[in-house]
């Protein structure tokens, strides 16, 4: 079922109508950012600037989560882009830590990754969310990538980061939120302008393959 979104929590400046959607429609990048919580499916109607000022994204951060934007908008095209990452929302409006903008350069690949759809921040008890907690990564090694290969590598179909420094892994989710998704702002300890859960809470993802066939276009783009 198509979920889409008119309004969330950070995102006050909405413009009437303007709407993002949990997954994407149209073709991508593969190299967007792993944890796109919400996608601008780009049919021609609206411009690169426009889009980055409806959902007050700096140029910096939309690049960062779209590398086949360039900060002065060229490579805008009929393709989804993101336009939300919950993690990353909510966390910064509960800390003044100022957190790196870079983009660090990733291998293409012909195998594209599923796409992670964030499920909020959960609760450690009375039940805990996911099963299964990984040895590593671990400590000073963990980061969300990190995380999510290893538990999308073992089969598993959901990833938690607790406490900046554990991953864990689970078929289901299993307990209940908690009040406020900035609960889940810990940052992690191998890389601190990620979010990696809390004490005693979880940042849950939960992965989906495409399901199809991808064609590979140029530029890293695959097609839906």
């Amino acid at each position: 079922m198509k979920s889409t979104l008119l309004f969330c929590a950070g995102l006050a400046n909405l413009v009437p109508l303007t709407t993002a959607d949990a997954e994407p429609f149209l073709s991508y990048d593969v190299h967007t950012i792993k944890d796109c919580s919400f996608w601008y499916d780009n049919y021609g109607t609206r411009t690169c600037e426009s889009i980055r000022k409806t959902w007050s994204i700096s140029p910096e951060t939309f690049s960062r989560w779209n590398p086949s934007i360039s900060l002065d908008c060229k490579g805008w095209s009929k393709h989804s882009y993101c336009v939300g990452v919950i993690a990353e929302l909510a966390c910064s409006m509960s800390t003044t830590t100022t957190t790196s903008t870079s983009t660090s350069t990733r291998t293409p690949t012909s195998t594209p990754p599923p796409i992670w759809t964030d499920r909020g921040c959960y609760a450690d008890a009375p039940y805990r969310p996911l099963q299964t907690q990984l040895p590593a990564p671990a400590g000073n090694d963990m980061t969300r990538a990190k995380c999510e290969s290893k538990c999308w590598s073992e089969g598993y179909q959901y990833v938690g980061f607790k406490a900046g420094t554990e991953c864990w892994c689970g078929h289901y989710i299993d307990g209940s939120h908690t009040p406020f998704q900035s609960d889940c702002c810990a940052p992690c300890a191998g890389n601190s302008s990620e979010a990696c859960g809390g004490d005693e809470v979880f940042n849950v993802l939960e992965g989906n393959d495409l399901g199809f066939t991808q064609l590979e276009l140029g530029l890293g783009l695959h097609a839906l």
